[in-house]
C-alpha cells in the first residue's frame, strides 16, 4: 500500500519500508532484506543463522527463537520444509493477480535456473549489495524505478541498455520468458499488470493527491470487490 493514517507516504511499498525497519535492534534478523550469498545449507548455517543466533542472545537467552523463520530476509531457506519462502511479495487485490505474478516469477526463475541469459557462476557472483540498491529504489517508486547497473542488465541479457524503467524490464522479462502453457486468463491479467502498473500505482492513480478518509474507504471498498470478485482493480483513466 502506498497509504499510512489516511494519507500518502513517500514509498510505493510502504510494507517492504516498514519490513526491512521492524528488526532494528537485532538487524541480523533482517541483513539488507536481500539474502547472503550463501550456496549450501552449512554457509547458511554459518553466515546466516548462526550469527543471528549470536545477536539474540541478549533478548533470547534461552534460545527459544532460535530456528530458521526467525530469519527475516526477503527469501529464507526453510530446510524444515525443502523449501524457500518468499516474503518480499505482496498480496495483491485478488486471487487472479496473485496468480498471474506468481506465474511471471515461475517463468523467470526457469529462465534463470536454465541460464538462459547467464551462467550460473555469473548469478552467483553479482553481490547482494548491488541488488539492495535495486529493491530500495522499487520499494521509493515501485514500476518507476529506473535501472541503470549495467552488468545487472547483461544478465538478462540486455548488453546494449544503460538505463531501464523497473515496468520496461518487467515488460521486456515477461515476453522473453512466455510460455505458451500459461492459460490465457492469467496471461491476460499479468500483461494489464504490466500496462497500468503495480496495485500501489493503480491505488494512487484512483486518488487525488490528498485524499479524504471517505475517498480512501471507496477505493479500499472496491479493492474488497476485486477480492469477492476475483477481478482487477484497474481505476479510470
Amino acid at each position: 500500500t502506498p497509504i499510512l493514517d489516511g494519507k500518502f507516504t513517500s514509498y510505493s511499498d510502504a510494507r517492504l519500508d516498514l519490513y526491512r525497519k521492524t528488526q532494528q535492534k537485532v538487524p541480523a534478523i533482517t541483513g539488507q532484506v536481500i539474502p547472503e550469498r550463501v550456496f549450501s545449507p552449512w554457509e547458511y548455517q554459518a553466515f546466516i543463522l548462526d550469527p543471528m543466533y549470536e545477536a539474540m542472545e541478549e533478548y533470547d537467552p534461552d534460545r527459544l527463537l532460535c530456528y530458521e523463520w526467525l530469519n527475516s530476509r526477503g527469501a529464507i531457506a526453510r530446510f524444515d520444509r525443502s523449501s524457500i519462502e518468499i516474503r518480499l511479495m505482496d498480496n495483491q487485490e485478488c486471487v487472479l493477480a496473485d496468480i498471474a505474478i506468481l506465474s511471471f516469477f515461475v517463468e523467470l526463475l526457469t529462465a534463470l535456473v536454465s541460464q538462459k541469459w547467464c551462467t550460473l557462476e555469473q548469478q552467483m557472483a553479482f553481490s547482494e549489495e548491488r541488488l539492495a540498491v535495486l529493491l530500495d529504489q522499487t520499494i521509493l517508486q515501485g514500476e518507476l524505478a529506473l535501472f541503470q547497473d549495467k552488468e545487472y542488465l547483461a544478465l538478462f541479457g540486455l548488453e546494449a541498455e544503460t538505463a531501464i524503467t523497473a515496468q520496461n524490464f518487467c515488460q521486456y522479462l515477461s515476453k522473453a520468458t512466455q510460455s505458451p502453457f500459461m492459460p490465457e486468463e492469467i496471461y491476460l491479467a499479468l500483461q494489464n499488470i504490466l500496462k497500468y502498473g503495480s496495485l500501489s500505482t493503480r491505488i494512487m492513480k484512483s486518488l487525488a493527491s490528498q485524499p479524504s478518509r471517505e475517498d480512501i474507504q471507496k477505493v479500499y471498498r472496491k479493492l474488497a470487490e476485486c477480492l469477492a470478485t476475483n477481478t482487477l482493480f484497474i481505476p479510470s483513466l
